[in-house]
């Protein structure tokens, strides 16, 4: 670990700054959904996918986001 700012692919990091990883799984996103459902007053609510890169799109079918935005 480096003790000075640096860049990091393509990203400027300094000293002191705290990198964090976010990551979920369709299994997460089901249950979210679910969670957020049964709690709502209503089922009149958006989902939106944010970051679809070629990570999402590699890891992720059409059906799977279909299903996920589906909230059956």
């Amino acid at each position: 670990m480096r003790n000075k700012s640096n860049y990091i692919n393509q990203s400027f990091l300094y000293k002191d700054d705290e990198i964090r990883v976010e990551e979920v799984n369709k299994g997460k996103l089901l249950a979210l959904i679910k969670l957020i459902s049964d709690e709502a007053a209503n089922n009149n609510f958006n989902i939106c996918f944010y970051h679809l890169d070629d990570y999402i799109i590699d890891n992720y079918s059409a059906d799977d986001l279909l299903e996920i935005a589906k909230r059956e």
